[in-house]
């Protein structure tokens, strides 16, 4: 009785992680293209993003094309900054494109593929981190852990995200791998460890700024343990 209750929930995990892989499959579909270029929206604040990167990669790094356009009348022109998100998105982004750019002979038709190139990458290492944060949490087979990464990751809550042009797996990487480095040496939290995650953690926030969460958690987590030698080495890392 209890191995063919097993069998169904295998057997469920399987259908799950094949419905998922054959969805996102479908919206790489629509969306990635090596033969020729494509620009398909899947978020919002891309078409800026995408703009930021080349303006970075021109060499304009504080060019605003809207601040210029003072005659618009615009309140508050910052508001309409096609840099919405801190500088390690853009200069990674641009770095990333001009290397693919120079290996493959690519015009600037294929930012967009390039950009969402490097998302994808940061999804999948992001699921590889997920992966390894799961087993250390959860002692369930392997094989589990993996669908049930796969689908938090690539599944229908995350979207177009893990292929899009949108920041949000660009940061949330450095942030799991942060939590990773937190929860396995939690115990013997010493100061090397501490500065490489408050490094981390800085590499998340310099890419997106809304990445506080863990920050913020392990302070109040020093905070509380009283351990102030360690709250300033942290803070002053970050």
């Amino acid at each position: 009785m209890i191995n063919k209750k097993n069998f169904y929930l295998n057997l469920s995990f399987l259908i799950l992680f094949l419905s998922i892989l054959i969805l996102f499959i479908l919206r790489a579909s629509g969306t990635f293209s090596f033969i020729s270029p494509m620009h398909v929206i899947t978020g919002g604040a891309e078409d800026s993003g995408l703009l930021a990167v080349w303006l970075i990669k021109n060499g304009q790094h504080s060019f605003d094309h809207f601040k210029e356009f003072s005659f618009l009348g615009f309140e508050k022109t910052e508001l309409h900054s096609v840099f919405h998100y801190n500088w390690l998105l853009y200069y990674l982004r641009s770095f990333f494109v001009i290397i693919f750019q120079k290996l493959f002979f690519l015009n600037d038709l294929w930012i967009p593929t390039l950009i969402r190139l490097l998302t994808l990458i940061f999804s999948f290492l992001s699921f590889i981190t997920l992966f390894s944060i799961l087993s250390e949490i959860y002692k369930l087979e392997k094989f589990k852990l993996f669908i049930l990464s796969f689908i938090i990751i690539f599944g229908p809550v995350t979207g177009f995200w893990t292929i899009s042009a949108k920041p949000d797996f660009n940061y949330l990487f450095f942030e799991l791998f942060a939590f990773y480095l937190s929860l396995k040496y939690l115990d013997k939290l010493n100061f090397k460890i501490l500065i490489f995650i408050a490094f981390i953690l800085f590499l998340s926030f310099s890419t997106k700024q809304t990445s506080v969460v863990l920050l913020l958690s392990l302070f109040f987590y020093l905070l509380i343990n009283q351990n102030f030698k360690k709250i300033f080495i942290f803070l002053l890392t970050f």
